[in-house]
């Protein structure tokens, strides 16, 4: 039986103790989620923005002693990415845009045709799916590191991941 959830070899989390570092060590991954979740990258390079914002404003919340601030920035920005959403809905034509694209044409051609395909079965998922999802495969996160974030239980998430999972084999048969 295959692992909802397998071990991914990536870098560990970085230890964070001021904005700087935060901005410095976590502004791309933030930016390439919320283009997950988003599909337009100009929108999520300005939620990602807004989020630092709000990180600055409020450091006071991330910088106590056993907290965790990359949960919290990646929180706040899945908040913005679920209150954009709802406020404009998905009625707005989704860009289909790559954050690094490749040099060879056909390959740009053929990543944006599975890319194309893939956004937009994961449009159709339920917003929570989508974002488990979105956290765990393109972010790299672990699900408990997902759990965190989201702040619901870890088994909520694997939930949400093989119910996401199962629904974008369907559509993408």
């Amino acid at each position: 039986m295959e692992r909802v959830c397998p071990k991914k070899e990536r870098e560990q989390e970085t230890p964070v103790h001021t904005f700087d570092e935060l901005y410095a060590n976590y502004r791309k991954k933030l930016v390439h989620h919320l283009f997950h979740l988003l599909g337009h990258l100009d929108t999520a390079v300005d939620l990602s923005q807004e989020a630092f914002l709000r990180a600055h404003k409020e450091k006071k919340l991330w910088q106590e002693p056993h907290s965790r601030p990359v949960a919290w920035l990646f929180r706040v920005a899945g908040n913005l990415a679920r209150n954009y959403l709802r406020d404009y809905g998905r009625s707005q034509k989704r860009m289909k845009e790559e954050p690094n694209q490749p040099i060879d044409p056909y390959e740009v051609l053929l990543r944006r045709q599975d890319r194309a395909g893939l956004l937009a079965a994961m449009e159709e998922l339920k917003a929570v799916e989508r974002e488990c999802l979105s956290l765990r495969y393109f972010s790299g996160w672990s699900c408990k590191e997902v759990a965190q974030m989201l702040e619901i239980p870890e088994g909520t998430v694997l939930s949400h991941i093989y119910r996401g999972r199962l629904a974008l084999r369907r559509k993408l048969k």
